[in-house]
């Protein structure tokens, strides 16, 4: 006799579920986040004037359940889905601000327990977090925070190059303000209003609302 495994309940009643979904980094993924703790990003402008920044934690979600579907009783059921993430915490020696980058793949667009899953779909890269200075506002999605990068800023088929100090970067991406700022930000009075970001060194270029450039010197 056979049995459909997609209904199959066990005697508790709780779903059992052989084909969740888990949306797991690639290896193209993991070269956007080449952090180690204690890793230092040291930015210079024209003058000789400097902003140390240091790798101070990391933190990793590696097949994390999400999107729970049912809250019974004793508690939250399955979750309907898997995903991988990172979350990398840097400080920011001269003012001891703290800042965020953080990368996720998860769900694909429109993708949810009413909508379903593809089937072998491997979900969407995504790439946020909070960066003090930066002239970005707030976002409450999946990856929340003030750098909010789409994941076809992430496909490689859309960076570009980018000199530094003499030393050329292959896969940028530039990172600008999408919306405007909200009253939260005001405080903060952030300065930077683009990013550049290569996939294998990180963040390589800040450039403010007056045009002043901050490069990496290491």
């Amino acid at each position: 006799m056979l049995v459909s495994l997609q209904s199959c309940k066990y005697d508790d009643g709780e779903e059992y579920k052989p084909h969740t979904p888990y949306y797991q980094f690639t290896a193209q993924d993991k070269l956007w986040f080449n952090y180690k703790v204690a890793d230092s990003l040291i930015f210079e402008n024209s003058t000789g004037k400097q902003q140390l920044y240091i790798v101070i934690e990391i933190k990793e979600e590696i097949k994390k359940g999400a999107g729970y579907a049912s809250f019974g009783f004793f508690g939250r059921g399955n979750p309907d889905h898997y995903y991988d993430g990172i979350k990398v915490e840097l400080k920011r020696l001269d003012t001891l601000s703290y800042n965020r980058f953080e990368f996720r793949r998860t769900l694909p667009q429109g993708a949810n327990i009413l909508n379903g899953y593809p089937p072998g779909d491997k979900g969407e890269f995504k790439f946020g977090g909070d960066w003090t200075n930066y002239n970005g506002g707030e976002t409450l999605r999946e990856v929340s925070g003030n750098i909010n990068v789409s994941s076809e800023q992430l496909d490689l088929r859309n960076t570009s190059k980018l000199i530094v100090r003499g030393k050329t970067y292959n896969n940028i991406i530039t990172i600008i303000p999408s919306q405007p700022n909200g009253p939260i930000w005001e405080t903060r009075k952030p300065y930077i209003n683009t990013l550049y970001y290569d996939q294998k060194a990180g963040l390589v270029r800040m450039i403010s609302k007056s045009g002043e450039v901050w490069d990496r010197i290491l």
